[in-house]
């Protein structure tokens, strides 16, 4: 009589596979558990655990059946029994080739994982056991100091992403704690944040910061716990200099990042003072909550000075003002909402639109706390500068402050920024370029400050430095419009019109869309007394969507290509247009202030004489009152072409005779008087020849200029 068949559950009885399972699940839990426990400790991202779930749970089914096969069933029916034989070998052999498969593709995806995070570690023991840490740095290549660091972007490694902030704020905290020791050159966090965590090219990235070091770093933050490994390398040959660990909770993190930078001192031989060691062991806070806060702040810094955005500056903003309620002894926190403010403050109803004055209260009473509680430190120091820069309008206040905290802090980028700004609205263009160029060498991927030096070397009609920055300010961002309309500027107001229109035509397509592009093709085509094409790319623009800023701006541009083309009706339609848009906008609360400027220049080309004197004149009164000589310088140029326009050759031969003599070479040059027709109106009189010939060798070409140090991109 034939067998009778088994059920499937007892089938799954007869080969032990619910001892199995039991078993697994035992077996896994355990391992789990274990290895949530030990991988943190090794310095092991929480990846690790993760990946070690998924291998147990795809390894489940192949147990059971691996169980199936290899558990033999009762040998109470033979035939099934030698069945159950024969089959086993067939599939054990297919299954262990699996299994083999899935360990090595397992392992070694787990091996990439976890290896940057344990060498780290290794280096750390390696060298604690064998290698004294003031093993001085292999040398480095000419040019570039051996104490030189910068600090890439720590890798966050916790699971949950919003603690992105904990390992930007660590590094920047350890940055500024490493720029505080005079002796080392410290590149500052704006150059480095585009930076990948661990890249594989740290030779060109060293080379591109004019570095010899290069500090990496890693934070892992679990609940309470937090895991920051560190890594200082040697850019040239790759080698670990020096690494640690170090495992902390939120309660006694406070000071972590004066450990490190004391430690990577010593490991680059850096002469650390008495009120540096000082700083370094004193740590900002010692509220948790305040000091988590605060590193939020810090986090939403970076974004706030990419994007320029109100929101992201009000997270700066508020994360700070949370920090210093948690702890209103917090001097650093009270520093930095200060600066913060005060730059909002400047640039309140343009870029924020809001109002001013309740910023510049805000800013005036961060200052105030950050004085009483810390007076003589760098933080304070730029919250001084920067307010009386941006708030007060006070130079002879900001160059003070900055100074103090260059005292302090010689290599500090912010502090030699503000010092340039500061002397670049006092007109001491030679002093800002200074400034500005040291700074440019602590922070060379910084656009403000690459755009600022270069403002510096135009204004002294430097025009081969202003060129070599400008390029190397598309280096960093090869999309920009304005890079690229100001070193086609540059080469117009240098007298070298081949020269701009090989910028132009250069330009990516992404560069060409843009506004800025076209009316400085227009603008350059002008300048070659090439009417058709110049009207060519204006129609193009004003078919375009564009804002009423740059419409009338068009407007104006197109009424100069008709009126040096001889068409005065088609010229007095387009100044027309131009003059309805500005006369809106100065109907505004709180308008432009270059309305006045273009309105007084449309004014003049349409007859209206008194009306475009009154123009100019108030603008120069505007930016004299702003206390800064180059935007006086802007308005005097101004005013000297509305003379010009109006019959008022005397008046506008002094104003360019004075702007001549000086270092205003972004607004008149001699060959940009030559070129532009603007003065067409005096080109033939003798007084306005006179004075292109007195100032004949007073400007240089771009093949020529003094040699000055611009820091490579």
């Amino acid at each position: 009589m034939p067998d009778e068949p088994l059920s499937f559950m007892a089938r799954l009885k007869r080969h032990h596979i619910f001892r199995v399972a039991s078993v697994y699940a035992i077996g896994a839990w355990v391992l789990l558990q274990l290895a949530n426990s030990v991988f943190p400790d090794l310095g092991w991202p929480r990846q690790s655990v993760l990946i070690l779930i998924v291998a147990v749970a795809l390894l489940f089914p192949v147990v059971l059946v691996l169980g199936w096969m290899l558990i033999p069933p009762s040998k109470d029916n033979p035939a099934r029994y030698s069945r159950w034989q024969h089959l086993r070998w067939r599939l054990g052999s297919v299954l262990t080739l699996v299994i083999v498969v899935l360990v090595v593709i397992s392992g070694a995806f787990l091996w990439r994982v976890n290896t940057r995070h344990a060498r780290a570690e290794a280096v750390a023991k390696a060298h604690a056991a064998s290698t004294p840490i003031t093993t001085p740095a292999p040398p480095v290549a000419t040019g570039i100091p051996a104490k030189s660091i910068a600090v890439l972007p720590f890798e966050n490694l916790s699971t949950d992403k919003a603690n992105a902030y904990f390992a930007d704020g660590m590094q920047d905290l350890i940055l500024t704690r490493l720029a505080d020791i005079g002796d080392l050159k410290v590149i500052a966090r704006t150059s480095t944040a585009k930076y990948a965590a661990h890249p594989d090219d740290l030779k060109i990235i060293a080379q591109q910061l004019g570095v010899a070091t290069i500090l990496e770093g890693s934070v892992q933050k679990v609940g309470n716990q937090v895991l920051i490994n560190v890594q200082l390398i040697d850019a040239n040959t790759d080698a670990h200099i020096w690494a640690e660990s170090y495992q902390r909770t939120l309660d006694n993190i406070f000071g972590v990042e004066g450990e490190v930078a004391e430690k990577v001192a010593v490991a680059l031989n850096a002469r650390l003072t008495q009120a540096e060691t000082a700083r370094l062991s004193t740590a900002p806070t010692q509220n948790p909550q305040a000091y988590d806060l605060f590193l939020k702040a810090e986090y939403f810094t970076g974004r706030a000075y990419e994007s320029f955005k109100a929101s992201d500056f009000e997270a700066v903003v508020s994360n700070y003002r949370a920090a210093v309620a948690q702890d209103p002894k917090f001097a650093l926190a009270w520093a930095r909402l200060a600066q913060t403010e005060s730059l909002m403050a400047w640039s309140a109803s343009p870029v924020f639109g809001v109002n001013r004055g309740p910023l510049a209260t805000q800013a005036k009473q961060s200052v105030a706390r950050a004085e009483a509680l810390a007076p003589d430190t760098v933080a304070t120091q730029l919250a001084q500068g920067y307010y009386h820069l941006y708030v007060l309008t006070d130079l002879d206040g900001a160059l003070s402050a900055f100074r103090a905290a260059l005292a302090l802090e010689p290599n500090n980028a912010g502090a030699l920024y503000g010092l340039g700004t500061t002397y670049f609205h006092l007109g001491r263009f030679h002093a800002s370029a200074e400034a500005y160029q040291k700074a440019a060498l602590l922070d060379p991927r910084n656009l403000n400050i690459l755009v600022q030096l270069a403002a510096a070397y135009w204004e002294l009609r430097r025009y081969r430095q202003a060129e070599q920055v400008f390029k190397q300010s598309l280096g960093v961002d090869p999309t920009s419009a304005t890079f690229t309309s100001d070193l086609a500027l540059v080469h117009i107001y240098a007298g070298d019109l081949e020269g701009a229109q090989a910028v132009l035509e250069a330009a990516p397509t992404a560069v060409r869309a843009e506004f800025r592009y076209s009316w400085t093709l227009a603008y350059l085509m002008l300048c070659r007394r090439d009417y058709g094409g110049a009207r060519h790319v204006l129609q193009q623009a004003l078919s375009q969507n564009l804002d009423d800023r740059s419409r009338w701006t068009v407007e104006e541009l197109f009424g100069d290509v008709e009126w040096a083309a001889g068409d005065r009706q088609q010229a007095r339609l387009h100044y027309q247009r131009a003059a309805t848009l500005l006369e809106m906008a100065l109907k505004q609360p709180q308008p432009w202030a270059r309305i006045n400027s273009d309105l007084g220049w449309v004014y003049a080309r349409l007859g209206r004489t008194r009306e475009a004197l009154a123009q100019a004149q108030l603008f120069l009164k505007n930016m004299q009152a702003a206390k800064s000589v180059e935007r006086e310088q802007g308005a005097l140029a101004n005013l000297a072409a509305v003379q010009a326009q109006v019959g008022q050759v005397d008046q506008a031969i002094t104003g360019l005779d004075r702007l001549l003599a000086t270092p205003a070479g972004q607004f008149v040059t001699v060959p940009l008087l030559k070129l532009d027709p603007a003065w067409d109106s005096i080109r033939n009189d003798e007084r306005f020849q006179a004075l292109l010939r007195k100032y004949s060798n007073n400007t240089q070409t771009m093949t020529a200029g003094t040699s000055e140090l611009v820091p490579a991109a």
